[in-house]
């Protein structure tokens, strides 16, 4: 317990008269550590707002690359459904082509047998 009591004195002693003497700070000293915190803070919050930017970019980009690849389907879907249509009318076209050389060839075939018939109908002897 003495020891106990020497070391408390000691401790006393060494806390009224400390050995080293604090110097107060110069307030240009203290301004610069405030102004080194506000740009610590400031490169901080920059850091920030690059990531924040990053990520917008990112999100904008992906968003673009699902836009354009929906984009690129719509595109082929209309560009078959435009063959499928164009096929559907030329095969329409065709058809009437084929329908009107038809009607063509029979009113050629109609005259002409028109006359034929014409020359039988002269030629002929009645009995």
């Amino acid at each position: 317990m003495i020891e106990n009591f020497k070391w408390k004195n000691n401790l006393d002693i060494l806390i009224e008269k400390p050995l080293i003497k604090i110097k107060q700070l110069d307030p240009k000293i203290i301004e610069k550590g405030k102004e080194l915190n506000q740009y610590i803070e400031k490169s901080k919050l920059k850091k920030k707002i690059r990531k924040s930017e990053k990520r917008i970019i990112k999100d904008i980009k992906s968003d673009q690359a699902v836009y354009d690849k929906k984009k690129l389907d719509d595109n082929k879907v209309q560009q078959e459904q435009k063959k499928a249509a164009r096929k559907i009318f030329n095969q329409i076209m065709d058809e009437q082509a084929k329908e009107v050389k038809r009607i063509k060839t029979t009113q050629i075939n109609f005259k002409r047998n028109k006359k034929k018939g014409r020359r039988m109908a002269g030629n002929r002897v009645s009995d």
